[in-house]
């Protein structure tokens, strides 16, 4: 590695040496250093950007808030390092595998457009539902339960056709009601993910969304039925689920350290979060993919090697999977030092 100081020249037009970069504003400072084309000059800057600047950042938010922190490319190339041993988790690709069909997809497109989070949050509790009926694994949700004593307050601030509390009884039950019967009582049960980080769901949205489902006359054939198909080809190969565990516990090797999060699904040691996005968040999501993974090894509850990391994205209708079999116990142990502030 050839020697690097302040006066080491660099590819940015603007900044023609490193001590002229390290004066800039730290956007810049981060744009730059993931636009370097010197490997050498990258790597001492992706190590300065994380030991002056996101080291020092609060790592004490869930899991999702930890990673969407550190999502960019100097940070990635820092984790690949120091956690992965130089392993780019984002090249180990497998193939992509299209799901749904085009009904089905324009249907959530519209879910979509109405409001991207309520639409993301309603399908990943569709899928759980659905997964739950098809292994007969009791549907619970840690949030809706968490939120029954403050359903009488959110009943003042949203109308609804059916009680978020009744909803959410009927959702568990799957020995009574088919999840194909039962969409509109799903969506009302996903609010209390809104809820549970103390916010109302906007009525104007919450309205347009039922009436979406209540007036496609065609909704079970064209939007369930295609879902119903994606859970039963991904329990194919095995029924052992774990359906959206709670990781949150004490890391005994992390001096019982806790990082606040909750998957969404794993089949066997495939491990699959649901998407419902436009863009694309490469980094982000790979991070919080590693985030479950190695929290689902390291939690001694859990005790799980996943070996294959997948996104779910039902907008725009494919599975994208990383090989993360390579990865050791010892360097998902790392990244999770790293998301604790724990290694440096």
């Amino acid at each position: 590695m050839q020697m690097i100081d302040c006066d080491t020249r660099i590819t940015s037009k603007k900044y023609k040496t490193i001590g002229n970069l390290l004066k800039a504003p730290i956007t810049s400072i981060i744009l730059v250093s993931g636009k370097e084309r010197d490997n050498d000059i990258k790597t001492y800057l992706f190590e300065w950007l994380y030991l002056k600047h996101y080291s020092k950042l609060d790592m004490s938010e869930p899991l999702t808030t930890r990673t969407k922190k550190i999502a960019n490319i100097p940070c990635y190339g820092y984790i690949c390092k120091h956690a992965f041993e130089n392993i780019n988790i984002l090249q180990q690709t497998l193939p992509t595998k299209t799901i749904l069909n085009y009904e089905c997809t324009h249907f959530i497109k519209y879910l979509h457009d109405i409001d991207p989070s309520l639409a993301g949050v309603f399908l990943d509790y569709l899928i759980r539902r659905i997964i739950s009926e098809q292994t007969n694994i009791v549907f619970e949700d840690s949030r809706s339960n968490w939120n029954i004593q403050y359903m009488e307050y959110m009943l003042d601030c949203v109308n609804l056709p059916t009680s978020i509390s009744d909803s959410y009884k009927i959702v568990k039950d799957t020995a009574c009601y088919k999840t194909k019967n039962i969409l509109l009582e799903t969506f009302i049960t996903s609010l209390n993910h809104t809820i549970f980080f103390l916010k109302t769901p906007p009525q104007d949205k919450v309205d347009a969304i039922i009436h979406l489902i209540q007036t496609t006359s065609n909704v079970v054939d064209a939007f369930y039925e295609p879902l119903n198909e994606l859970c039963i080809n991904l329990l194919s190969e095995s029924r052992d689920v774990l359906l959206n565990p709670t990781l949150g516990e004490t890391i005994p090797l992390l001096n019982d350290k806790r990082i606040p999060s909750d998957c969404d699904l794993v089949i066997n040691d495939v491990l699959y979060d649901i998407k419902c996005t436009s863009a694309e968040k490469d980094i982000y999501e790979i991070l919080q993919l590693l985030g479950y993974a190695s929290l689902l090894y390291c939690v001694p509850k859990f005790n799980k090697k996943i070996r294959i990391v997948s996104k779910i994205n039902l907008l725009q209708g494919f599975i994208i999977s990383y090989d993360i079999s390579q990865v050791t116990p010892e360097q998902m142990l790392n990244y999770l030092k790293i998301l604790t502030r724990s290694y440096i």
